[in-house]
């Protein structure tokens, strides 16, 4: 990573006076075009980049809405069909007026009310105050730069469980390095990819939120710019994390899938969800599921789904397994989450996928003889 290490400029209270100003600018503008909103806002209140930022929260917060009680695609119909029959405007406007029974006012007040310009802004429930505005701008800055960035390094202080496990629910490409107090997560950020860089980097910038509760943390996000690369420092105290806003909940789609179909195939097998990391050399593996089987637990197999990946991570997955005498250990790859190209390590418990998991294709990579005698029938 780049040895240039800063740390963004959060807005703080210097920010509230220009905020509350903008703030104030949107309830205004309150049922009025979003055109208007924009003129409204054409003299600078702050420096362009920081307006901008504030901008979009409250653009995410405010909604918009159709003016008027006319369908302006039916209002649009009926004008240009008598467009094509009148020799002016005008007399168009007349003809649309008589077959729509309205004044000529209300049909060019609706003829063009869903542009995006044209729309009526809308004001939240609730209004933020300025401080609110502040961290959430701040949130969204964060998250911006995980959506940027070529790599990402998490330090995490006590347990990290929860992290790693959040870091698995969005498919990240990760490396888990234990250390006394805690781990390092080493994080291909999505500018490393090749493939599926945008829906990779809202799923990096996902991860924030679930950072709100770890004790002590350093992330340091490395993003390219205008001068270099540079490495952006995010910590817990950071005022980034908005009070009330949670973690989106994913959903477990794919190993939920595998485990229903899993119990339903054989009843030879326990299934644990979660169990413990293994150790491979100087990283943690985090399987998604032990396989146990019921007359014999030496026969223990783990299961792991893996989420975005590239040939060179798998392959340095598998080295370090192999490297650690890991041998029960089945990888599952999503075919559709590959992201530079789509070659796997041969030699390896390696089963591939579309959409689901096939348990018996599991079960024949751990070379489960009932499987075989089921496939011969």
């Amino acid at each position: 990573m780049s040895d240039v290490e800063a740390s963004p400029r959060w807005l703080d209270a210097r920010d509230h006076r220009w905020l509350a100003a903008l703030i104030a600018t949107y309830q205004r503008a309150e049922g009025r075009p979003i055109r208007e909103l924009d003129e409204m806002l054409v003299s600078p209140l702050a420096p362009p980049r920081r307006v901008k930022l504030a901008r979009s929260v409250l653009d995410d917060l405010w909604s918009d809405r159709v003016g008027g009680a006319h369908d302006p695609e039916h209002v649009r119909s009926i004008v240009f069909r008598a467009a094509t029959s009148e020799a002016s405007r005008e007399a168009a406007m007349l003809a649309a007026s008589r077959a729509l029974a309205l004044p000529v006012a209300a049909i060019e007040e609706a003829l063009f009310a869903d542009l995006p310009s044209e729309r009526l802004v809308a004001a939240p429930r609730t209004v933020p105050s300025p401080a609110d505005l502040a961290i959430r701008c701040n949130h969204a800055l964060a998250r911006a730069l995980l959506a940027r960035a070529s790599s990402v390094r998490l330090d995490v202080e006590g347990d990290p469980h929860d992290v790693v496990r959040a870091c698995k629910r969005r498919g990240l490409v990760c490396v888990v390095h234990p250390e006394e107090h805690g781990a390092r997560l080493e994080i291909s950020g999505p500018l490393s990819l090749f493939r599926a860089t945008r829906v990779y980097g809202r799923a990096l910038a996902s991860l924030l939120p679930a950072l709100a509760g770890v004790r002590r943390f350093r992330l340091r996000a490395l993003v390219a710019g205008d001068s270099g690369p540079r490495s952006w420092i995010v910590r817990e105290r950071d005022p980034v994390f908005v009070e009330g806003m949670r973690a989106p909940a994913l959903d477990g789609e794919v190993g939920d899938a595998f485990a229903k179909r899993f119990a339903r195939l054989t009843h030879d097998w326990d299934l644990v969800r979660d169990p413990e990391p293994v150790r491979a050399g100087d990283v943690l593996v985090v399987p998604d599921f032990a396989l146990v089987h019921r007359h014999d637990a030496r026969r223990r197999w783990l299961v792991e789904i893996v989420g975005y990946w590239t040939p060179a991570y798998l392959r340095a997955k598998v080295d370090r397994l192999r490297d650690a005498g890991i041998e029960q250990l089945v990888l599952c790859v999503s075919d559709r989450l590959a992201c530079a190209g789509d070659e796997v390590p041969e030699g390896a418990p390696i089963v591939r996928f579309a959409q689901r998991v096939d348990p018996r294709a599991v079960l024949a990579a751990m070379g489960d003889p009932v499987v075989k005698r089921r496939k011969k029938r």
